[in-house]
């Protein structure tokens, strides 16, 4: 095995024997951690010099494609085409390059639970704002959380509180793209935006953009965005709702690589929909969201720029 970047052993062991796993790759070039190989290989799955799709034994395996392009010592993969003003072809993958400049939108749900797995709370989303802005959002929380009856006397981080069918369907996935470096924001009724790891009370409340003034929700997400240099976004909603209205109204300025997907609606959409979306979020983590990806309910996604 030559030297070189571990983007390029990867790709060399590859050649040599392909379908390997992530863990198979880590153990045979001594990669540690694991999960340095999984955002190596999304990366280059993202980037078109290699495929992940499910083995024979069920796990996420890598092949390279057709060309065996290997990418010269010490280079970056080559950039995706941007979405914008662009049909995206079948077979397109829908994961980001750089999953740590990703800015990953999904929904809250109504059902929420009062226990939490495992997880360590982080910084709200309030401090990534201009001051400004930050207290703007603080202010229309308050008058949220009168409407919406919010229990705080329990905190527990939003990831863990939410509890429907796509958080059932997609919860450890959340975990893994956040462990993996994505940012994820999660439009609510009660907070407006809030980050995945913020902690929350319990309330009932569904998310009313009217309620929410001088489009803030939208303000906000730019904000973040821009304040974490963002350079890809993912928004996993339902096709109708509040909050796809939202994500279709928002201008988020300098984003190229910026897309709207939501499964494709059908009776029965109340669960399968849902349950599409944290389906969905688990094709992401594992680098396997392309435009002909379908979930186990059958629905494919739409795919839209925003």
């Amino acid at each position: 095995m030559t030297s070189g970047t571990q983007a390029d052993r990867i790709i060399e062991l590859l050649r040599e024997r392909a379908g390997l796993d992530d863990d198979e790759i880590a153990k045979a070039l001594g990669i540690e951690p694991r999960q340095t190989v999984n955002q190596i290989c999304r990366r280059l799955a993202a980037s078109g010099v290699l495929r992940r799709e499910r083995g024979n034994n069920g796990k996420i395996v890598n092949v390279l494609d057709a060309a065996g392009r290997v990418l010269p010592s010490g280079a970056a993969p080559p950039v995706r085409p941007q979405a914008r003003g662009v049909e995206l072809a079948s077979g397109y993958s829908l994961v980001p390059a750089d999953l740590a400049r990703t800015l990953l939108i999904i929904p809250c749900s109504g059902a929420k639970r009062n226990h939490v797995d495992s997880d360590t709370a982080a910084d709200a989303i309030t401090q990534s704002l201009p001051g400004d802005l930050a207290r703007e959002l603080l202010t229309e929380r308050s008058r949220a959380a009168r409407r919406a009856q919010l229990d705080e006397s329990t905190l527990i981080p939003a990831w863990q509180r939410y509890d429907g069918s796509l958080y059932q369907a997609g919860r450890e996935a959340i975990g893994g793209l956040m462990q993996a470096g994505a940012h994820v924001v999660i439009l609510s009724g009660g907070y407006g935006a809030v980050l995945a790891r913020e902690p929350i009370g319990d309330y009932e409340a569904v998310l009313d953009p009217s309620l929410w003034p001088d489009r803030i929700i939208e303000r906000v997400l730019l904000a973040y965005a821009t304040r974490h240099r963002i350079t890809s976004v993912r928004a996993i909603v339902s096709a109708t709702g509040p909050y796809v209205r939202i994500l279709q109204r928002w201008r988020e300025a300098d984003i190229a690589d910026a897309l709207l997907l939501t499964p494709q609606p059908e009776p029965g959409g109340m669960r399968r929909s849902p349950a599409s979306q944290g389906e969905a979020l688990a094709a992401l983590r594992d680098g396997v969201l392309t435009t002909d990806w379908r979930s186990s309910y059958g629905l494919a996604l739409d795919v839209r720029p925003i």
